[in-house]
């Protein structure tokens, strides 16, 4: 599968997610703000480590080391 049909996939993709997005609010009412932040830290956390555990060991954590790109990922993730 060539990179653009890929791209065009994922972003079709991300799309419905994103429509779909709003039936997950109902689904979350019963718990707290408190919860919800606490939840959203552990799951960050445990996706920087899952992804760590991927990346160190194949050698492919050092592009994310640039200056450039640290910046965009702390943008993207809203730091």
């Amino acid at each position: 599968m060539s990179r653009h049909r890929t791209g065009l996939i994922a972003g079709v993709v991300s799309y419905v997610i994103w429509g779909l997005f709003p039936l997950f609010w109902p689904l979350v009412e019963p718990a707290g703000p408190l919860e919800i932040l606490a939840s959203r830290v552990i799951f960050s956390l445990a996706t920087a480590v899952t992804l760590a555990l991927f990346l160190v060991p194949r050698h492919r954590w050092r592009p994310f080391l640039s200056r450039r790109n640290l910046v965009l990922l702390s943008l993207a993730a809203g730091w």
